[in-house]
């Protein structure tokens, strides 16, 4: 079986134990978003400001050099689990001290309890690191998907019956403790893997200096994202700053669920395949173009559908979420479709070109979020994702094809294909959207019916066109999800 159909088969599993789990998941924050507040999710982004930054060095960038690596030993594999166990102590006990600072920055003291509990979370996250790591880079998404699926619908289930028992915020903060621990434990009884008694600061340095610039631009896109919440915590309520955080966690679906997915199988390939520069290209236009056909009817039909589906999910309270949605799809849409640049400097080692990047975009958005908080209007802190680190992304992408030898044209050729059935799509409902108001005029749009209606035809039409105009791209996929028994069979025919 080739590389790219195993990691493919693999990925299937995994994306279809993710799209189980995350459905469950979305039923249960839909839920939970209509028993809490606001207010409950603006302060659940105070409490976790600083404690989220120090989460980004939990890993310190060695799940990376651990795929990357072409061989990998027990031994150091060991002394890699222990240093990054001691070093989540360290984390969790200078995380348990921050809660003192965060109460003062914010001047809200409902936030230090929940602050102190965010600690647990480091432990359990370092501990977890090599075993689920060692899944990817063997090519285990169907195991891997199991147990993070398995922790996702337990933990969903968990925080339901939080909310319902009036925990409030604790809702948010209990589930993700309850996740972490359950993944921990899944974790090492499906990798078989356990840690010898063995450390070596030698080897653990080895896997720390590759990973380095990997954590350090995570820390510094961490800056800028996180800035909004810090400038607009200052400057709006906890309810006028909920409604952008409940924005952002709704338009980063499609990245954090679906094209997470995608970079977890795609990232070991472009590992194994990095000194095979033909192999190379060809992988990464093919996952251009894959990447482009899911995530560009998802955003434009977010966008498109936004104004009637967010009030009918969640309630006219969350009105003001329609619009910082929109703009921050259009931003998000940009990082999905040039997210094969990432993977392939880290793969062929070049993380210290994603620090680079994300320190201009650290300078930059930093100042755009301090811009739009000052502008009185919690949406505009929308802004700055589309009209900083979008054109950012344009232009790494395009140092990144001229260093990997690939055209601009030739990602454009795979990108056309998808942005014309996306096109027509949003032609149909905008014609279906007007004949419905025409034709049931007391029926509103915000209601189910529509929404229903508008879903369905839209994927439907997207359908549609695949098998009929894209039929080689539809047979390739069914060809490398096929069993190669069946493989074989179809090409002998």
């Amino acid at each position: 079986m080739s590389l790219v159909k195993s990691a493919f088969r693999g990925g299937l599993w995994f994306a279809a134990f993710t799209t189980v789990s995350q459905s469950i998941s979305w039923c249960a924050t839909l839920v939970i978003a209509r028993m809490l507040t606001p207010a409950d999710y603006g302060l659940m982004d105070m409490a976790t400001i600083l404690t989220g930054y120090v989460q980004i060095f939990y890993e310190m960038g060695v799940g990376a050099a651990i795929i990357q690596r072409d061989e990998v030993s027990d031994e150091e594999l060991s002394s890699v689990f222990w240093a990054l166990f001691f070093w989540g102590v360290v984390l969790g006990s200078l995380c348990f001290l921050l809660a003192y600072p965060t109460v003062l920055i914010f001047h809200e003291p409902r936030v230090y309890h929940v602050t102190q509990a965010v600690s647990v979370l480091f432990l359990l996250g370092t501990t977890f690191i090599v075993p689920g790591t060692l899944l990817k880079r063997q090519l285990r998404f169907k195991a891997l998907g199991f147990v993070l699926s398995t922790s996702v619908v337990i933990s969903c289930l968990a925080m339901v019956a939080l909310a319902y028992a009036g925990a409030g915020i604790w809702t948010l903060i209990g589930g993700n403790i309850i996740r972490s621990a359950l993944t921990l434990i899944l974790v090492f009884i499906v990798s078989g893997w356990r840690p010898k008694l063995h450390f070596s600061h030698a080897e653990s340095m080895a896997y720390l200096r590759f990973g380095l610039p990997v954590v350090g631009g995570n820390s510094l896109g961490y800056i800028y994202t996180r800035a909004a919440v810090f400038f607009g915590g200052r400057a709006f309520t906890a309810s006028s700053l909920g409604y952008y955080s409940l924005a952002t966690q709704l338009a980063s679906i499609p990245n954090d669920k679906v094209l997470s997915v995608i970079n977890s199988v795609s990232y070991p390939v472009f590992s194994r395949m990095q000194n095979d520069d033909w192999e190379f290209q060809r992988f990464y236009l093919r996952l251009s173009q894959f990447v482009a056909f899911i995530v560009l009817p998802l955003y434009a039909g977010g966008i498109f559908l936004a104004a009637e589906i967010i009030p009918w999910l969640l309630g006219d309270k969350w009105q003001a979420s329609v619009l910082p949605f929109q703009i921050l799809c259009v931003a998000f849409l940009f990082s999905a479709l040039n997210s094969p640049s990432n993977q392939a400097n880290t793969a062929q080692g070049r993380p210290h070109w994603t620090f680079w990047f994300q320190a201009y975009c650290a300078a930059t958005m930093t100042g755009g979020f301090y811009l739009a908080a000052a502008s009185g209007d919690p949406a505009y802190l929308a802004v700055p994702w589309l009209a900083i680190l979008a054109p950012a992304q344009l232009i790494y992408s395009w140092i990144t094809l001229r260093k990997v030898g690939i055209p601009v044209r030739a990602v454009l050729d795979q990108w056309r294909a998808p942005a014309l059935a996306t096109f027509l799509m949003l032609l149909i409902l905008t014609a279906f959207r007007y004949g419905f108001q025409s034709a049931f005029e007391s029926v509103p749009t915000c209601g189910a019916v529509y929404v229903f209606s508008a879903i369905g035809l839209g994927a439907a039409w997207y359908g549609a066109y695949m098998f009929m105009l894209q039929r080689e791209f539809v047979q390739n996929v069914i060809l490398l999800a096929r069993p190669k028994s069946k493989q074989s069979e179809s090409l002998a025919k």
